[in-house]
């Protein structure tokens, strides 16, 4: 087995909190001096964290890389606004219409020059859930089999695909013959759970490849099942929607709680157990603060990243924790 020092970041998204993993990242590096580049960094995420993995890759990658705090953080994240995800009159028995998001989308990867999946210069992992095969399918850009070819809008569109309020969305490619992922319908890719499926994807890499150097995990705050639920229910009664399936949304928001998290983590740790280490080093970073922001509130993205930066700041201890002690701290929540 030949040794990884390659380090990998999990950012695991949350809609409108998108902002909270970039307060999280920056913390990172200011504080914990995490570095991040196309050769000792791999990448992975869902729902809103792979808009974050899309910018990692803009940001930092070894040529003509965009401004994180300019280009990414000023004039996109800053100036979002729920109109530039979001419209009335869904598509695909969803409730809201993404085409504004799918603009914004747009915007963003011709600003960075990606067309397709493969375009991405970092090793990137982004998660769909398909409705064939009802499973969640990680893309791997650098693939040889090959997901390359994957339309890149349409693949982070059925990441950050909310079931039941944001429409799914197929997949295309510019070369089906060259194809290595499933036809279908997808939507967010947290939906059954934390990088579910990492042991086939992630577990395996590390057991042809050896440990991560490093892991960082990261997520916007999350609350328990009930009162996730409730959040959701608010931010959609918050925009005027009053009618929608309540055991489908009940099920999604579930799998986005923090006991969802916790049994990520928890999994983590059994695969350890039975295989070895995943990486040298695993931290967990997530926000735990007194009150969260709406999850399908887009318009106070800087205010929302402010107030991480700030909970950060004043409880340096809870933060980039250790794996083992996330978890027996957290176990009983």
């Amino acid at each position: 087995m030949k040794s990884n020092t390659k380090n990998l970041i999990m950012v695991t998204g949350a809609a409108a909190r998108i902002s909270q993993e970039v307060a999280c990242i920056d913390k990172l590096i200011s504080k914990k001096g995490m570095k991040i580049s196309q050769q000792n960094t791999m990448l992975a995420g869902f729902s809103s964290g792979s808009l974050n993995l899309l910018a990692l890759n803009s940001c930092f990658r070894d040529k003509a890389p965009l401004s994180w705090d300019n280009d990414y953080k000023n004039n996109l994240l800053w100036k979002l606004t729920n109109d530039q995800v979001f419209k009335f009159g869904g598509l695909h028995l969803s409730i809201l219409n993404t085409h504004p998001l799918r603009e914004t989308l747009n915007n963003f990867l011709a600003q960075g020059g990606f067309s397709v999946f493969g375009d991405l210069p970092f090793e990137s992992f982004v998660l769909t859930l398909s409705d064939r095969v009802h499973d969640t399918e990680w893309a791997n850009n650098f693939q040889k089999t090959n997901q390359k070819v994957l339309n890149a809008s349409d693949l982070f569109m059925a990441s950050t695909a909310i079931p039941v309020v944001f429409p799914w969305q197929k997949i295309s490619d510019t070369n089906s013959s060259e194809r290595n992922f499933p036809e279908g319908h997808f939507s967010d890719g947290g939906t059954k759970g934390q990088f579910i499926n990492f042991e086939k994807t992630i577990g395996t890499y590390v057991l042809e490849n050896g440990p991560f150097e490093s892991i960082d995990i990261i997520s916007p705050m999350r609350e328990s099942g009930t009162d996730a639920k409730a959040e959701l229910e608010a931010g959609l009664k918050s925009i005027g929607i009053k009618e929608y399936s309540k055991d489908k949304l009940g099920n999604f928001v579930a799998s986005h709680s923090f006991g969802s998290f916790l049994t990520f983590l928890k999994a983590i740790q059994a695969w350890q157990i039975t295989n070895g280490p995943l990486a040298n080093s695993i931290s967990i970073n997530i926000p735990r603060m007194a009150n969260n922001y709406g999850i399908l509130d887009f318009n106070n993205e800087q205010a929302e990243y402010n107030s991480v930066c700030e909970w950060i700041d004043a409880n340096p201890t809870e933060f980039a924790v250790p794996l083992d002690e996330f978890v027996s701290k957290h176990q009983l929540v």
